[in-house]
């Protein structure tokens, strides 16, 4: 007869496993949403839909936190796998983005230190959104406040975003320090948001990766203002253009508008003002006779990395940047450099917007001033005309 070997640690006086009260209730939370999986939301009545988001916004929130929560206490599970810090055992162990598992360890860490918070994102009163930009404000603003004034920064905070996003809360955190009566507070917070600006101008940063599809993936960190005066130079170029498309009862995707009022805005720059190393807007070096270049099927050189463009695309870009020809022998030796030209002189420009007034394509109106200069190498023969979509593109023609 065998006896029953005595309970160990990690299971119960029957043998079976004990379930730590962690799990326990992420279990039932999984089983509650597997049981209403197949069960649709289309016929809840109108007020239920969004008392039904909001309880699942407080749901994810808890969530969240409990996630932080454990996250904060892995330090001896990233030692134990001989990894860097949590960050890189997180990144290692779950299928998350280095950067990512990084942004919520230390999330996770400050969470700690503002107990507040912790509870309100618990009780699902604050998004994890709303908890990162608090936490960002009340760590900037904490060196100057007392321990007193902090805890009612970090009350008053919580309060507020009952009613305000994380973008509104981010700009109530920079007066924060006058808000709650620190001493020069308003100069105080000018300071901080003097050291702000001054950090995001030395962390700015931009990439742009050829994906070698005929296309680059651009993206940028860059300061706030930055950001703002190139939405409204973008959003220049970008409303004509819807403006015109809606007129012929079609739409665009705003990424998209913006892709192009970037074209057109790079396209619309003065050369005479850009540094000297810089030169041209563009500078296209034309591999082929004027015939190729006329060609559909033609190819063309773009500046001189080796890339290459359509003979279309090199004519759109005849229309703002130099033309420099360039003939080549059969092993790609220069045998002709041509001098650069522009189309159009500023002057030609001028007096072709206004006499045409408009796109001269047959049922386009948009004006002159919105688009693009083209096809032609004379006042006589030249016009304005739209963009992609708007116009057909006319062929540029190349000087010597």
């Amino acid at each position: 007869m065998t006896s029953t070997p005595p309970p160990t640690p990690g299971t119960g006086d029957a043998g079976d496993p004990v379930v730590h009260p962690l799990h326990a209730a992420v279990g039932v939370v999984r089983t509650a949403l597997a049981e209403v999986r197949t069960v649709q939301p289309l016929f809840l009545p109108v007020e239920a839909k969004g008392d039904l988001l909001a309880e699942l916004a407080a749901a994810k929130a808890q969530l969240e936190e409990l996630e932080l929560r454990v996250l904060a206490t892995c330090g001896d599970a990233a030692a134990a796998t001989g990894a860097r810090d949590i960050g890189a055992w997180l990144s290692a162990t779950l299928p998350v983005e280095g950067r990512t598992a990084r942004a919520v360890t230390r999330l996770a860490v400050a969470v700690e230190g503002w107990p507040q918070v912790a509870e309100a994102l618990a009780e699902g009163r604050l998004t994890l959104d709303q908890a990162r930009v608090i936490i960002t404000a009340l760590d900037a603003a904490a060196p100057m406040m007392t321990t007193d004034q902090a805890a009612d920064a970090e009350a008053l905070m919580i309060t507020e975003a009952q009613r305000l996003d994380p973008g509104r809360l981010r700009i109530l955190g920079k007066r924060l320090l006058a808000l709650v009566g620190a001493e020069d507070g308003a100069a105080a917070d000018a300071a901080l948001l003097a050291a702000a600006e001054k950090s995001a101008d030395k962390r700015a940063r931009l990439w742009m990766r050829p994906r070698g599809d005929g296309m680059t993936r651009i993206e940028a960190l860059v300061p706030d203002a930055t950001a703002h005066r190139l939405r409204v130079c973008l959003e220049a170029f970008a409303q004509p253009r819807r403006t015109a498309y809606e007129a012929d009862g079609k739409r665009l995707p705003y990424p998209k508008l913006l892709a192009d009022a970037l074209r057109d805005l790079l396209e619309r720059i003065d050369p005479a003002v850009l540094p000297h190393h810089g030169g041209d807007a563009t500078t296209v070096f034309v591999t082929m006779s004027l015939d190729q270049l006329r060609d559909e099927l033609a190819t063309a050189g773009l500046g001189l990395d080796g890339d290459t463009i359509t003979a279309s695309q090199a004519r759109r870009l005849a229309c703002t940047a130099g033309i420099i020809p360039v003939v080549l022998g059969g092993e790609s030796e220069i045998l002709d450099l041509g001098r650069k030209s522009r189309l159009h002189t500023p002057i030609m420009r001028k007096a072709m917007r206004l006499r045409d007034r408009q796109c001269r394509a047959e049922g386009c109106d948009v004006p002159a001033s919105w688009w693009l200069l083209g096809f032609g190498t004379g006042v006589g023969r030249a016009g304005s005309r739209a963009g992609p979509g708007r116009a057909r593109q006319g062929a540029a023609g190349v000087s010597r």
